[in-house]
């Protein structure tokens, strides 16, 4: 199975030379509900093994989990515990609980992990320049099965004045995990299709943000993407909340001074490509069928 739908999303190049191909919805869009659906159902159908979702407690890994909920497939949520993100897994585990669903836990122990120089070698093998990805890679190698992320839906910025789509190539090393290790599953699963990405930019609450119609003042689309996952005809409701990112402890550790976090972060310039368009070109270009 394709880790993106066809390939429909294409990277090229390495930092300033960093560059994102995205080929067209090839039929009208519904709503991102009604087409995350879809994909969900054309997923389950061929995945093979057991599903895996990835929950670190934030809004997009419980959207997925509440569409396979809906639609009454079985799935274990796994959460993952570096003993630093306890604030975001409190949701993760909360909703679990309501739910009564029995998730997998993966430890790490992120200071080992860190001091023993096993960071360092993932980012580099899978030209990652962030310390917050490669505990995720390290834990899904001791999974078996087939591995949804719950996350990354398609994200805009505010930049100049203007709304843009943006893909970073430091998320986009996840692709690079999938492939080295032959992960079965789907990295970016909110956003697996174009028709996905296209009814996202395409929901009322992202053409209110990029007019300027609405929530003037806001930068980026984490703190409305929630009205996005809520138009769902009454389906469920997730709750707006913080946006983490399950490192906020990390970042103020000791562990930030430690050689092979520096080390890592002196990859930026190599691997911390952005490709930025226009919401009005990139609605266009996903619209051309």
């Amino acid at each position: 199975m394709d880790l993106l739908l066809n390939d429909y999303m294409k990277s090229s190049g390495n930092g300033d030379s960093w560059h994102v191909d995205i080929s067209p919805a090839t039929r009208p869009v519904d709503t991102y509900f009604e087409e995350t659906i879809k994909t969900l159902e054309y997923v389950y159908a061929n995945k093979d093994g057991k599903l895996h979702v990835l929950y670190s407690g934030g809004m997009d890994s419980e959207y997925v989990c509440e569409v396979l909920l809906h639609l009454k497939m079985d799935f274990t949520p796994v959460i993952i515990d570096i003993k630093y993100n306890q604030h975001d897994l409190e949701y993760a585990f909360n909703f679990c609980q309501r739910k009564n669903i029995k998730p997998v836990v993966v430890d790490i122990d992120y200071d080992k992990f860190v001091e023993s120089g096993e960071i360092l070698e993932i980012a580099n093998n899978m030209r990652c320049c962030s310390y917050r990805m490669p505990a995720t890679m390290k834990a899904m190698l001791e999974l078996d099965g087939f591995i949804l992320l719950g996350n990354d839906p398609p994200y805009m910025r505010k930049n100049n004045g203007k709304w843009q789509l943006e893909e970073e190539e430091v998320i986009h090393s996840i692709f690079n995990f999938y492939k080295h290790y032959n992960i079965k599953g789907c990295p970016f699963v909110l956003s697996y299709t174009p028709e996905m990405m296209l009814s996202f930019l395409l929901d009322p609450t992202m053409k209110d943000l990029a007019s300027g119609r609405k929530y003037t003042g806001r930068l980026g689309t984490n703190s409305t993407k929630v009205n996005v996952f809520n138009n769902n005809g009454g389906a469920f409701y997730i709750e707006n909340r913080t946006k983490y990112t399950g490192y906020e402890r990390v970042d103020e550790s000791v562990l930030m001074n430690h050689p092979n976090i520096k080390l890592m972060e002196s990859n930026r310039e190599k691997w911390n490509g952005c490709f930025k368009v226009d919401y009005d070109v990139i609605v266009k270009q996903l619209s051309q069928n």
